[in-house]
């Protein structure tokens, strides 16, 4: 029996269903994860799913922002449909606001070091109107290598995102129930791919019988290999940095990085290798997955692990990350889907590109 937990935005436990229709949630590596709850509207815990409160069910903490209330022809008809998001996006409520008298928020250091600071800087110690009440910082392990970080009114969520996808490392809040707090914390997954023999590896595979369906897509419509990077000045005397300028011919995709806030000539190259890192060829899988298989989820293997996934009709295998985890869980059935690699960008992704080039433009 699976227990859905509602509590309060200060951990006061209100309820408990353990009668719904349906829950199902999403846990994602490098971004914000999501859910949605259907339940009779007539039941007494119904009434307690308000918008602000939390959800809470096994490893999944996340926030009801949504709540639809449906009235059927019987009562046994009415029905509750809750939406929410992970714990994470409560750091989507900040913008990245720098220091007084700085143009920019200007960050370099390690990826985990880089990504702390953004969220102390616009959670913690700040005005205190802006302060995330109870939002604390977990250990720093200082993973992911030396970056520089420039930012300035950017949605919080999305530069941890970014700073996320070019590092490899995952990020998100959970509750500290004992001590009433929520905690930023960075993470990395591990490798259990069959190339490495410090983890035991980990393999998906119609031949493992650990993969119910499976769909792959392997695109490079959004791909782009080299980075023309355009620093100050005007004109011809325009500082101008190539990124993966050894690409030729039709292997050769472009695109142009409008950076005049870095005045540092030196550092445009790295703005170009941050950049590229959001224009990647699109190779993913997607599978649902046998909970009870040879390899047990969150036991051998979790969210943001590098695992090996292979299908011998295809001539498919390739070591790559685990990036979301959806789990349904219904009164007589629960699945497991998985996605694996890089994920195709949705009609939001592209948008947010967009406002991100037009931001470092009107705000330069």
């Amino acid at each position: 029996m699976e227990f859905i937990r509602i509590y309060s935005p200060d951990f006061t436990l209100l309820t408990e269903l353990d009668l719904f229709n349906s829950f199902s949630f999403t846990r994602s590596y490098f971004s914000v994860g999501e859910f949605e709850l259907q339940v009779n509207r007539n039941i007494p815990s119904a009434a307690l799913c308000e918008v602000g409160n939390l959800v809470i069910c096994n490893d999944f903490s996340g926030i009801i922002t949504y709540r639809e209330r449906n009235a059927g022809e019987r009562s046994e008809d009415d029905t509750q449909i809750v939406k929410g998001m992970s714990l994470s996006g409560l750091l989507g409520r900040r913008i990245t606001v720098p220091p007084a008298g700085e143009a920019y928020d200007v960050l370099r250091t390690d990826a985990e070091s880089v990504m702390r600071a953004l969220v102390e800087h616009n959670c913690i110690m700040t005005g205190v109107a802006r302060v995330i009440p109870n939002l604390l910082l977990g250990i720093n392990q200082h993973r992911g290598g030396v970056i520089h970080w420039q930012s300035r009114y950017m949605p919080l969520a999305d530069e941890l995102e970014q700073i996320a996808l070019a590092s490899g490392l995952g990020w998100e809040i959970v509750p500290d129930f004992d001590n009433g707090n929520y905690v930023f914390q960075v993470y990395e997954g591990r490798d259990l791919t069959v190339d490495q023999d410090a983890n035991n590896p980990v393999i998906f595979s119609p031949e493992f019988e650990n993969i119910r369906t499976q769909r792959t897509v392997d695109s490079n419509s959004g791909y782009r290999s080299t980075a023309i990077v355009a620093g100050q000045g005007e004109g011809e005397e325009r500082q101008i940095a190539i990124v993966g300028g050894s690409a030729s011919g039709l292997d050769r995709f472009e695109v142009f990085i409008d950076a005049r806030d870095i005045a540092n000539d030196a550092e445009l190259p790295e703005r170009g290798r941050q950049k590229l890192s959001e224009y990647s060829m699109i190779l993913t899988v997607e599978a649902e997955v046998a909970r009870l298989g040879p390899f047990l989820y969150q036991q051998d293997w979790d969210l943001g692990d590098i695992v090996t996934v292979q299908n011998l009709d295809w001539g498919l295998r390739m070591n790559t990350r685990i990036t979301e985890i959806q789990e349904v869980i219904e009164p007589q059935n629960r699945n497991l889907a998985v996605n694996f690699g890089t994920m195709l960008p949705t009609f939001m992704d592209r948008i947010k590109k967009s406002l991100s080039q037009t931001a470092q433009e009107v705000t330069r």
